[in-house]
């Protein structure tokens, strides 16, 4: 029997939130899998989404007031050992605490509509689980709601708790979905993942499936790059089985050889600690197989990603060729359609002889009118209905037929009375023509599309000097225009250039103030989006470097990140990164120090560089181990 448990909650429609996709399907394919592939009890398995079945007369949509019944009412009856925690929707920190948004959370009002998350896993711990794995897709669409990255609390008080935790992206970044995986990207590497290793998967498995496919289904899908945020809090849990059977599953020994005498210097710590982990590294080596070969790309176009890096634009829902033989199975068309297609063929070719066929003159293009000789038309409501058709009493229709059929030269006379119709200005604007168009350039103003404020610019452009509200229009363009570069300041400052740089763009040269800020800041920025690039390539090349149970690997990416000079792009990411890492080497310093192995605890925890909030924690347990001391 399956001795692990699932809940799995996924939401769409949310009651007073932007809907998301693919957050149900996300949940509902986690089961299935679970269900079917993995032999996992029903009864075994709940399901919250917008439409799971009620179950003993009670509604498992997942509200807040339902999620926490069903965590008291249904997990009171499980008695494994494990409990798979899946989660597919928002999530949001406010003031510093991490909320998971059920449907009918409101953000106007986080603290008493949201979940704390801190909350919710220690109605999990309760439950008496020997091992909880959550698993959360969170942190979608930025800028939704309001407040801070979600996910910082979440991995403080995690491993704390002896929680295994795989965020589906970093705290800088966010989770994105994808139309032609019908899923979350996260969800769907997640998905891959279980598939490839099957029953014997582990969580090391896992979290170096994740670090590897995340970032590349990312770029297949033209989505901004994730990775995945792994938090394990012992390296025992590392290796135990995800999917175990016949009771509590036990956790894999770790094998390394005794290392003798003390290290001191850090370079000497890590050649220590590799040469420890080296039969460790083999076994590792021999046991996980390499990746999939992801499917070759046809490159349709190429643009920029939000890294301003060049990436093909990949199309993997064109489909592949149908091979021969199961060509053949496939029924003939029927004999009327092939009669239809003959007699079309047969009219494309008798158009096609009456065109060409035509005399070159005949078919020649005709010439554009001249300018000169065009009546001023006032630009259309685009609010309005289509016009009827003109007639011939209608001055505007035949001044406009006689400029379409113009012969080449204009050989209207200079001071003809269409000549002179032709040179008058336009009927001047009315009050409530100023009013019309100053009411229908301010619909096109959205909270955040730098478009939107640039399209009502434009609008209001219309209003010449002179005119009435003449005024109140520059005013709003004025207003407008700040607005714009705010957006784009807005933008810059979470490190995306690109979208920074487009909206300042849309300043009209008119403002000159504002107009001359926003050109200086896009000097500012495009030379700031070439350092990101360079400095992403090199957080891209340390997080390849990580090993979860490997220290020295921890150590290596860490070094790699201090090539991110302070105060460019991508600085507090790496920050972020060297704490991060800096706390999973404490871990592992740890989990050995509890086995025993007080030598590889210190060799590990050496490796933890100064500066950082666990370097003096680190320092504390040194002097313990060394005593032969927990």
């Amino acid at each position: 029997m399956a001795d692990y448990t699932s809940i799995a909650i996924g939401i769409d429609r949310y009651q007073f939130i932007q809907p998301l996709s693919y957050a149900q399907d996300d949940a509902q394919a986690i089961q299935h899998l679970l269900l079917e592939e993995t032999g996992l009890p029903a009864e075994q398995a709940l399901l919250m989404t917008d439409s799971s079945a009620w179950l003993g007369g009670k509604s498992t949509q997942p509200s807040k007031e339902n999620i926490f019944y069903w965590l008291d009412a249904w997990l009171e009856k499980q008695s494994t050992s494990l409990l798979w925690f899946f989660f597919s929707g928002y999530g949001v920190s406010w003031q510093g605490v991490d909320y998971l948004m059920p449907i009918d959370g409101n953000p106007a009002d986080i603290p008493n509509t949201g979940i704390p998350a801190r909350e919710l896993f220690e109605h999990l711990k309760q439950k008496g689980f020997d091992q909880i794995l959550a698993l959360l897709d969170i942190n979608r669409s930025p800028g939704v709601i309001a407040g801070e990255p979600v996910g910082s609390e979440i991995a403080q008080f995690a491993p704390e708790m002896g929680i295994s935790l795989i965020l589906s992206s970093q705290l800088e970044e966010s989770s994105h979905e994808a139309v032609a995986l019908g899923h979350g990207i996260f969800s769907a590497a997640l998905l891959e993942a279980l598939r490839y290793f099957g029953q014997d998967i582990v969580l090391h498995d896992l979290s170096g499936y994740l670090y590897d496919r995340l970032p590349e289904l990312s770029e297949h899908h033209w989505r901004p790059i994730q990775h995945p945020l792994i938090v394990i809090p012992s390296i025992e849990l590392a290796e135990q089985a995800l999917l175990p059977t016949g009771g509590t599953a036990q956790a894999a020994t770790a094998i390394a050889p005794i290392i003798t005498g003390e290290e001191t210097a850090r370079e000497e710590a890590i050649a220590t600690e590799e040469n420890a982990l080296a039969s460790e590294m083999e076994l590792e080596t021999a046991k996980v197989p390499s990746l999939p070969d992801l499917p070759p790309l046809k490159t349709a176009s190429e643009g920029n990603n939000d890294n301003g890096e060049v990436f093909q634009d990949t199309h993997p829902e064109n489909m592949p060729q149908i091979p021969a033989a199961e060509a053949a199975k496939k029924p003939g068309r029927p004999k009327n359609l092939s009669i239809l297609m003959g007699a079309g063929a047969i009219l494309l070719a008798l158009l096609a002889l009456f065109w060409f066929g035509r005399p070159r003159e005949e078919i020649a293009e005709t010439p554009p009118p001249d300018p000169s000789s065009a009546p001023a038309i006032a630009d259309p409501d685009p609010t309005a209905l289509p016009s009827p058709v003109t007639t011939a009493e209608s001055p505007v229709s035949t001044a406009t037929q006689n400029a379409a059929t113009a012969e080449p030269q204009n050989s209207t006379p200079p001071n003809t009375p269409e000549t002179n119709a032709a040179t008058e200005p336009p009927p001047p604007l009315t009050t409530e023509g100023s009013r019309s168009i100053l009411a229908r350039a301010r619909t096109y103003i959205q909270t955040n599309q730098a478009s939107g404020f640039s399209r009502g610019i434009e609008e209001a452009q219309k209003i010449q000097p002179g005119a009435p509200l003449y005024a109140e229009a520059q005013a709003d363009i004025s207003r407008w225009s700040e607005v714009i570069l705010d957006i784009a300041r807005g933008r810059a400052a979470k490190g995306n250039f690109s979208t920074a740089i487009a909206a300042a763009k849309l300043v009209p040269p008119e403002q000159a103030p504002t107009y001359a800020e926003a050109q200086k800041s896009v000097t500012l920025w495009t030379e700031q989006g070439k350092q990101q690039t360079v400095n992403n390539r090199i957080i891209r090349s340390a997080r390849r470097m990580v090993r979860t149970n490997q220290a020295s690997s921890y150590n290596k990416a860490i070094n790699e990140l201090k090539k991110v000079p302070q105060g460019q792009p991508g600085y507090l990411q790496a920050r972020n990164l060297t704490e991060s890492w800096s706390r999973q080497i404490y871990l592992i310093a740890n989990s050995r120090a509890a086995r025993g192995s007080y030598q590889q605890a210190i060799v590990s925890a050496k490796l933890i560089p100064e500066g950082t909030s666990s370097y003096n924690d680190a320092q504390k347990a040194i002097a313990r181990w060394q005593q032969g001391r927990r």
